[in-house]
């Protein structure tokens, strides 16, 4: 049983960084391996599903304004010094 979720893991990991960093060949790797059913190529789908996921939740821009701070190059502690520099502060009640 070690053995298999240790496999997951590598593949998990392995599947990730595939996607991240070279997603032209998980595109092309990864249908291939719909239906294996052996622990590695399991958690190595996972792996590059876990990325996309990540990625999209990223776009979702769950914190508005934080993207436009960034782009800007501008960090909290800028905004803390000078509160001119944000553009729409959010209240919220805790």
């Amino acid at each position: 049983m070690e053995m298999n979720e240790e496999l997951l893991t590598k593949g998990f990991n392995a599947g990730y960084l595939l996607q991240k960093f070279e997603p032209e060949l998980a595109k092309a790797l990864l249908p291939g391996l719909e239906g294996v059913e052996l622990p590695y190529f399991e958690g190595l789908m996972a792996g590059a599903k876990q990325f996309v996921i990540e990625k999209e939740l990223d776009k979702a821009d769950m914190f508005p304004g934080m993207d436009a701070d960034f782009d800007l190059g501008l960090s909290d502690k800028d905004l803390d010094k000078n509160p001119d520099l944000r553009k729409e502060d959010l209240d919220i009640e805790i």
